[in-house]
This record gives structure tokens, sequence and C-alpha cells, in this order.
């Protein structure tokens, strides 16, 4: 009949296409209407997903992004945006680490990125890892590094990292200090050049100076130019000069009157424990008394290199003292008299600082 619809495939059969409506049917308008319906959403479908394709690659961007990204960080002096695009917590990462005495680098060109291992030719390229040449100024001096990158290897949206190089790991070595000021951010010095105590430091010029709070040292002002450097098991030496300061000095001086002092209430020819004594044989002597007559002229060097007990000084005498000591002894039998003699005094010593900031001189 007419409207019967047609009978359903049977196994075996060609594959089954619904028969158009008949003329004239309702129902061959409503197909109609259908298909135009679904259509114009495939077309619209082909023609969206390449383009959301192409938007979220955009959202990636290039492998230069985050470099730029860093770079405009450091223009703006801002630690906490910089250190988040390196992956850095470290004090020297974080505000107000470039707030003051740091110049930023400046007039940044990249090259070509490359993808991969360039030291691996053998294989097609990792396109999740990347590596940037760039150059740039600090001052009026041109520097060049690369900065590593990476992403993820699958995802809609995967956005490059910095994953190496767009800092360096820097010693501040002074075995004479155990804190150094680079820029506005006070960090742990290192005593010597192979020391653990490497500080991850962005590109640019850094003032380097000694804490003003240190009780016994200081610097005179100085700089340092840090470049990008990729890995950290070769971090930058920065050497950092440092002298005794003048009130450490003067207080040396009076620990060494004191125990000068101390060593002057002995009643024996050879004190116990003092740097001085009357040489030669002396028989049955008494009434021993001694007196400091002129103080030792002094001079305290920091160390230059770093010792087992913790000093981080050394006193030597530039001019001797002198002491006069008066005594009574037997000069033959049954006759005994008193001698005056003006020896000379020299002290030398350490000096280590406690953790609350006090000298202590030791001979």
């Amino acid at each position: 009949m007419r409207g019967d619809p047609p009978p359903a495939p049977r196994a075996g059969d060609a594959a089954f296409e619904p028969p158009d409506p008949p003329s004239g049917d309702p129902a061959r308008g409503r197909w109609w209407a259908g298909r135009r319906t679904l259509l114009p959403a495939a077309v619209a479908a082909a023609v969206l997903l390449p383009a959301a394709v192409v938007v979220l690659g955009a959202l990636d961007g290039a492998p230069d992004r985050p470099v730029r990204e860093l770079f405009a960080a450091l223009a703006d002096r801002d630690a906490e945006r910089a250190g988040r695009l390196v992956g850095c917590a470290a004090p020297s990462c974080r505000d107000p680490a470039l707030r003051e005495g740091y110049e930023p680098p400046t007039d940044l060109r990249t090259g070509r990125v490359g993808y991969g291992d360039p030291r691996d030719d053998t294989r097609r390229p990792d396109r999740s890892r990347a590596y940037l040449p760039i150059t740039y100024r600090i001052g009026g001096t041109e520097l060049s590094s690369t900065v590593w990158l990476t992403r993820d290897r699958v995802g809609s949206s995967r956005p490059w990292r910095i994953s190496d190089g767009g800092m360096a790991m820097v010693l501040l070595v002074t075995p004479a200090a155990d804190r150094v000021r680079l820029g506005g951010v006070t960090v742990t010095a290192a005593p010597v050049a192979g020391a653990q105590a490497a500080v991850p430091v962005f590109p640019g010029r850094y003032a380097v100076a000694i804490p003003a709070d240190d009780p016994l040292v200081t610097a005179a002002p100085g700089d340092a130019v840090i470049a990008g450097r990729p890995g950290a098991l070769d971090p930058v030496a920065v050497p950092v000069a440092v002298t005794v300061k003048p009130e450490a000095v003067a207080a040396i001086r009076i620990q060494v009157a004191a125990y000068l002092a101390a060593c002057a209430r002995s009643t024996e020819l050879s004190p116990r424990d003092c740097p001085f004594h009357v040489p030669g044989i002396i028989l049955y002597e008494r009434d021993v008394h001694w007196r400091v007559l002129d103080q030792p002229g002094i001079e305290v060097k920091p160390v230059d290199e770093p010792r087992w007990d913790g000093r981080r000084a050394t006193v030597e005498t530039v001019r001797p003292g002198r002491l006069e000591v008066r005594y009574t002894s037997m000069v033959s039998p049954n006759e005994f008299a008193t001698t005056v003699e003006h020896p000379e005094v020299s002290v030398g010593g350490t000096v280590t600082v406690s953790p609350d900031g006090a000298l202590t001189w030791s001979y």
C-alpha cells in the first residue's frame, strides 16, 4: 500500500538507504527541512574546528614569548613576576631584590629557535623542547647566552616555559663575612669558590656590598655584571673584597689591653698563658711587679681563606709594646738585689664573631 513502510533489511542485503518520500507526501517536506538544517551545521563545524585549533596554537605562543616576558619583567624591576617565569622562589627572586642597586638588561635580540637536543642530530627533533640564542646589553657590554624552554608533549594548550638559562647561579665569595648585600636583598656569602652556597640571580648589573650591620668587615662600593647561564653545576664566582671596620679594630684593641693588664697582675717572672716573661735563670725571685707602659700597635686583617675554627680575622703586631718588670732576686750567696727591666711585648691571635654579633679576640 502507498502508506506502508519499506521492508526492513535482511542479513546479507546491500547497504540500506531510506528511499525519498514520494512526491506530494507530507513527510517529504519534513525530510528536506531536516537536511537543510543539518547541512549548514556540518559546514560550520568544518570551518570552526580548524579555527579553534589555530586560536589555541596562538594562545600557546612562540618559544620566544616567555623570554620576552622575562626581560619585560626585569625592565620593570618586578622580581616576583620574573621569578614566576623561571620557577624561582629564592629571596633573590622576590621583591625587593631588584628595587635598588640593580640595572636591568636592555636591547634583547633573539636568534633562530632550535628544537630537541642540538648535540644529537641522529634523531627527529623533540618539538616539546626548544633552545633560543639571545643577545642583550648590560651597561655598555653586549652579552650572549642560550635559553632552554619546554612544554607539555600533549594537550590542547601547550604554552612554553623557561627551563634553564633565564638566570645564573652565583657564588659571592668572602670567607670574612657570612652575608652579602646583592642589589636590594641580603644573601648568604660563600667562604670559598667551591662552596655549596650558590644564589640564583637574574641577568643584570648588581651593586655588591657587605650589610651595614656586619660587626667586623665592610666593603668598598662595587658591582657585578651577571649574564644568564644554563646549568647550576658551574656557578659564577664573584669575589667580594672586604676590610675590617675601624670600630672593630678599636674593640679588639680594648680586648688586647684588658688581656695584657690581667697578665701584668701576675707575681711571676713568666706569667702563665701570657705573651711576655723575663728570660734567663733567676734565683729566689720575689716581689715581682709588672706594668704596661705602652700598648702594642696591632693590625686586624680579614682572613683570605676559610678556617676550620671559624676565625674571620687575624691579629698581628706592627709595633711592639713596652713593659716594666721590677723584682728582687739573689745575685750572689747571701746577697739580694732589685732589678728593673723593660721588655717588649707582641701579640697575635684570631677574631671570631658570635651569632649575636659579638667580636671575640683569642690569643
